[in-house]
């Protein structure tokens, strides 16, 4: 996934699939977040609700919010999905590059 920097407002949709590759029933679970961690120092910078938009599809979208991205560099994401009080499992990691901001024009 590559972004830009310091860009924000904007839906980063997500489809979760089983190791199958169907989708993944999100019906009746109590939620998903979006983890990003720096991947050099594995320090969160994100921990973020997802929104549920087709859950027997498995989508879900997350809302970038001001400040999310603000560094350029790489990045590790996941999505950790929480069934039940007593079951929370995250997906693979993915790769998430965040670009420089171009500069402003004058």
């Amino acid at each position: 996934m590559e972004l830009t920097q310091n860009n924000y407002g904007y839906d980063i949709t997500f489809t979760v699939k089983r190791t199958d590759n169907t989708p993944e029933d999100l019906n009746g679970i109590q939620g998903v977040k979006f983890q990003v961690v720096d991947a050099d120092t594995y320090r969160h910078i994100i921990n973020g609700d997802c929104v549920i938009t087709d859950p027997t599809n498995g989508i879900c979208t997350y809302t970038v919010q001001q400040g999310d991205f603000a560094k350029a560099g790489n990045y590790r994401g996941s999505l950790q999905i929480q069934y039940t009080p007593s079951k929370r499992v995250n997906t693979k990691q993915f790769f998430v590059t965040v670009n420089r901001q171009m500069a402003p024009s004058s």
